[in-house]
């Protein structure tokens, strides 16, 4: 044992005669004493501090403890050194004051320690014993280089918030003798604003507490300084605080700079965000980002008004037309937004952002959409909540979730869940609604309707394994003709198995989308080729257009194209040489044979295969059945006009490839639209190209279109097909000022049209004349009638030459059906089992809207694959006895349920394609009032069990098979690679955010929902891409 330690009796005794304090100090710490010797030996050292001592062995006590208190390895170490500093240095002032040198204390706190949270406690201490017993001028002195270093020293502890706290406390404990704050405020807010945006956040979620409460220290430092500072100090810091939050380079500021925001006072946020909006030094991706970091203080509990900075920075972006930065912050942020609603301390604040944010997002649904996934789990945690913020919130919520189902219509199977977990929230008013939705509109924002899905909101494909459609802008008219016609299983069968000849663009680039949709391996496809070349001429690139017309225009064109080239054959067949080739895609063509249809009649009789084009003649009829068009769609009906006074009759037989069917009841608002309610045309009330006003500029507010309104149709009768069937085939009578010239008589006369169809198609297209076209307004109202769609249609058809090729067992069958049916149609059409064919229902376009140019289509199909027909025979006669025992309403209801087709429906909206059911759409406008049915596809039935057996598909050429294999290379790359790049992300993810939901709420066991994406698809976060096909 040392000579510096004795042992008298049973206790140790310091024998400080023989070395210094400092030594034995060191001599204890280094031996192989067990700690609590140790601890035992120090204590009696710190006792030897109450005596006399010479100045340099308290200086170097004081030397020695300050260095453990600050650099010590071991727990033992540092509290003994403060333990020894407070024992001696109480004791022995002066010798304190002439150890602790102005050079010292400026190295101490330029340098940073190991433990430099402990610099401001060694230093508290020294500063009270020189102010309470020492030299005032020397701590006069000791404090002005203390309030002169405070900005060097927390600029050299930003990786921890302690010292800087330890650091304030101490500036707070001493503020009475600072003599000048005002000069401190603006020296030191700068470095402090600095510090909490690079402070750490402790990923232990038991110290998260306790930092919490550090850094609202700090921000309670920054409050009591700038209430004593010149007015403009906080304007000066606001620069200071934008500049940290908006920079592009370096690291990501911390969420603990929000503490800072309720510091600023409310008055100077308008100015303060508008300056910073339109001020042409700040770029778009500062605004950005510092937009994107606000959001991000949401999840800090101390963090107060920032919904008001952040709602006024959407307004005055909005209000300065930078869509770019909304689009992009909304999108990115809304889903974070969403999830703060289901904690207390963040709530208002969360629910006021989520709340304008999807409000004005009035251009597309995607925000929404994104925000759908998690709202039962939302609605159900309020619910376990049961306090009364909480049921407010879920008012609030609800009827929030009322205003946007209302504005982006047409999602029925994403709304049917959530209307039944808010049903006891009644749905505002349309007024309302329409109020609501004008006054949070960003100035200039178009009506609603899909813009184009981006290519990270997809991942995986439907679990029905169809591709669904990018919407390119406003190109849902396009995507749901598409699906419907791809849905057709003969035209799709026949099309890829053509081969399309130069003249036949269309129908190339058509089959390269049936490829795609067939065999691609991604959730959906971009087909921007396709787009351009089959969007009419007189259709505006990115506003919202009639599928019905865009249908017309594609078959028609199609059947052009394909005329041409077998003109071409034909020539080349008899020897002739064409003077030149037909470049690829659609053939020159007069103003004529684009015009549109005026009044059933096509200019010139040729040049279409649609209703109106006049082809009563052998040369029309063969043009009509050599074309893939006429052979899958075309039809021919016969009008008959007869004089009622010389009894006269004239007939002309027409080709047609849909259906126009107008509402009985409309006739009365004929007057508004140029085309009878009894048209032959197919599809809205358009007028010819020549007629056509100049194009208008889609309203800003979809929901204000002229329209009937739809509340009327709650309590109105849904309306069956067979009605509007009936209407069409009924004699109109031609009278007053809708006379016809009679030939015979020389003269106007009153007559009657019938019409028959003489020659049913394998496809059936009916359109439903839901819109007229005012003249005076400019605009186009919308009928909003129910409609129900059978899944078996009897359609009459009264042919020139009767099918003596049905078989006696066919013609039964039909009797059967028709008498089950109950077609309800007058006696004069009434069907037959001679001169009816049977057609079951495979597609269904919806728009959802309040007019033809504002809203969203999306269909729902099936494959017309026939299921076993002597089944179906079987269960009808099972039937009979029990459906005539039964109500008119049951037996209506039975007859709907026949169905020969398979009962398996898939619901396309754009990118997204999901499983659906016949209940699902036959009932939808009572769900969604403006989500009508607008174009019907039905398929004609064969009562030949032979043939119900299902057809394969044709193969495909080898330009198209190795177009699609080269882009599922492409996209199993494109899926590799984001695999790895969320992988990456996970790696380098803070747990900053889980800690931070603990807090918030600690009774909850529920963390935060996981993506789940937008639009037309829902999902995670991808890099599968749009696949831009031909």
């Amino acid at each position: 044992m040392g000579t510096w330690i004795r042992k008298k009796r049973t206790k140790y005794v310091i024998n400080h005669e023989v070395e210094s304090m400092d030594h034995i100090l060191e001599g204890v710490l280094k031996s192989n004493h067990p700690d609590s010797m140790k601890r035992q030996l120090i204590d009696k050292i710190r006792e030897k501090g109450q005596g006399q001592h010479p100045a340099n062995d308290v200086k170097g006590v004081l030397n020695l403890s300050m260095n453990w208190f600050l650099q010590g390895d071991t727990e033992l170490q540092v509290k003994a050194g403060l333990s020894l500093f407070q024992g001696w240095s109480q004791h022995h002032v002066g010798a304190l004051e002439g150890f602790l040198s102005r050079d010292l204390l400026v190295n101490l706190i330029t340098n940073p320690s190991k433990h430099q949270a402990n610099l401001p406690i060694l230093l508290t201490h020294a500063l009270q014993l020189m102010r309470d017993h020492g030299n005032p001028k020397t701590f006069q002195q000791h404090l002005k280089i203390v309030e002169a270093k405070a900005p060097t020293f927390v600029q050299e502890s930003v990786d921890d918030i302690v010292p800087i706290k330890n650091y304030l406390q101490m500036l707070l404990d001493f503020k009475d003798n600072l003599p000048k704050v005002g000069e401190l405020a603006g020296r030191l807010a700068l470095p402090l604003m600095q510090a909490l945006a690079s402070v750490q956040i402790p990923a232990d979620e038991h110290k998260v507490h306790q930092f919490i409460k550090d850094v609202t220290l700090v921000t309670d430092f920054l409050q009591q300084i700038w209430s004593q500072s010149t007015s403009t100090l906080p304007l000066d810091r606001l620069r200071d605080l934008f500049n940290i939050i908006s920079a592009l380079d370096g690291a990501e500021p911390s969420v603990c700079l929000g503490s800072v925001v309720r510091l600023i006072p409310t008055d100077v946020v308008e100015s303060a965000v508008k300056s910073a909006v339109n001020d042409t030094r700040i770029t778009d991706g500062a605004v950005n980002a510092a937009l994107r970091r606000m959001i991000d203080w949401l999840v800090w509990p101390t963090c107060r008004n920032l919904d008001h900075w952040v709602i006024c920075f959407l307004k005055e972006l909005a209000a300065a037309k930078k869509f770019t930065i909304l689009i992009d912050v909304t999108e990115s942020k809304v889903e974070q937004v969403m999830e703060k609603v289901r904690y207390l301390p963040v709530r208002e604040a969360g629910f006021n952002i989520l709340s304008h944010m999807l409000l004005s997002f009035q251009h597309s649904p995607q925000a929404f959409h994104k925000v759908l996934q998690s709202v039962p789990e939302t609605l159900d945690i309020l619910a376990k909540e049961d306090s009364e913020s909480a049921r407010a919130c879920r008012i609030k919520l609800a009827t929030l979730l009322h205003y946007l189902m209302y504005l982006h219509t047409g999602f029925p199977e994403l709304y049917d869940p959530i209307l039944d977990l808010i049903k006891d929230v009644p749905c505002p008013s349309s007024d309302d609604i329409n109020s609501k939705l004008a006054q949070s509109r960003w100035s200039g924002q178009q009506c609603s309707g899909n813009q184009a899905l981006m290519a990270t909101d997809l991942v995986e494909k439907s679990d029905t394994g169809k591709t669904g459609i990018f919407n390119l802008g406003n190109t849902c008219y396009m995507n749901s003709i598409l699906q419907t016609l791809f849905m057709c299983d003969d035209f799709r069968r026949q099309t890829l198995a053509r081969t399309a000849s130069l003249e036949e663009g269309l129908l190339h680039k058509l089959q390269g989308v049936f490829a795609s949709l067939l065999l691609s391996q991604r959730p959906a496809v971009a087909p921007m080729k396709f787009l351009t070349a089959s969007r009419p001429p007189w259709f505006v690139q990115g506003q919202q257009q009639d599928c019905s017309e865009f249908l017309k225009f594609l078959l028609d064109q199609l059947h052009e194209q394909q005329l041409e080239a077998n003109k071409k054959q034909a020539k080349v067949a008899n020897g002739h040489v064409p003077n030149g080739k037909i470049p690829n895609g659609s053939p020159a063509k007069s103003k004529d044979s684009v015009k549109k249809v005026e009044n059933g009649v096509v200019p010139n009789g040729h040049g279409s295969c649609r209703v109106g084009g006049a082809s009563s003649s052998h040369k029309a009829e063969s043009e009509k059945d050599s074309t893939l068009v006429g052979e899958v769609f075309g039809g021919k009906v016969r009008s008959t006009l007869r004089c009622l006074s010389c009894k006269q009759e004239s007939h002309r037989v027409e080709d047609f490839t849909d259906i126009p069917l107008a509402f009985p009841d409309a006739a009365a608002t004929s007057s508004s639209s140029p085309i009878s309610p009894k048209s032959l045309v197919g599809g809205g009330a358009h007028l010819p190209q020549g007629d056509r006003p100049k194009q208008q500029e889609p309203a800003a507010d979809c929901t204000k279109e002229a329209s009937t309104e739809p509340t009327a149709g709650k309590t109105a009768k849904a309306t069956h097909l067979n009605e509007l069937l009936s209407h069409y085939l009924s004699p109109e009578r031609m009278e007053g000022d809708n006379q016809y010239h009679c030939d015979r008589c020389g003269r106007l006369q009153d007559g009657e049209r019938t019409i028959s169809i003489i020659d049913s198609p394998r496809y059936l297209i009916l359109t439903l004349l839901r819109f007229a076209y005012d003249t005076k307004q400019q605009t186009r109202s919308k009928v909003f009638r129910e409609v129900t769609c059978p899944r078996t249609l009897a359609l009459p058809v009264q042919p020139d030459t009767p099918d003596t090729a049905n078989s006696s067992t066919a013609a039964k069958r039909r009797k059967k059906l028709l008498n089950h049916l109950n077609p309800k149609l007058p006696p004069s059409v009434s069907p037959s089992p001679e001169n009816c064919e049977l057609y079951g229902l495979c597609s269904v376009v919806v728009h959802s809207g309040a007019s033809s140019e504002c809203g969203h289509y999306y269909c729902y199909s099936r494959h017309s694959h026939a299921t076993d027909v002597d089944s179906v025979i079987d269960s009808l006669d099972k039937s009979v006895a029990a459906a005539s025992c039964s109500s008119a309403t049951e037996a209506d209801r039975s007859a709907s349920e026949v169905d020969f087709l398979e009962d398996k429906w898939c619901l396309f909206n754009d990118a997204r394609v999901s499983p659906a059911t016949y209940a699902s759409f036959s009932s939808v406008t009572k769900r969604f009032e403006k989500d009508t049915p607008y174009v019907l596809v039905y398929r004609k039935l064969s009562l030949h069990s032979q043939d119900s057996k299902p057809q394969g598909e044709p193969p495909l050429s080898q330009e198209l098979r190795d177009e699609v294999n080269k882009d599922n290379t492409q996209y199993l790359k494109e899926q590799e690679l984001a695999a790895k790049a969320r992988a990456s992300r996970k790696r380098s993810a803070s747990t900053s955010s889980t800690t931070f939901d603990h807090w918030h709420d600690s009774d909850s066991d529920q963390g935060p929902p996981g993506s789940c994406g937008g639009g037309g698809g829902l999902g995670g976060m991808g890099n599968s891409g749009p696949r831009f096909v031909c």
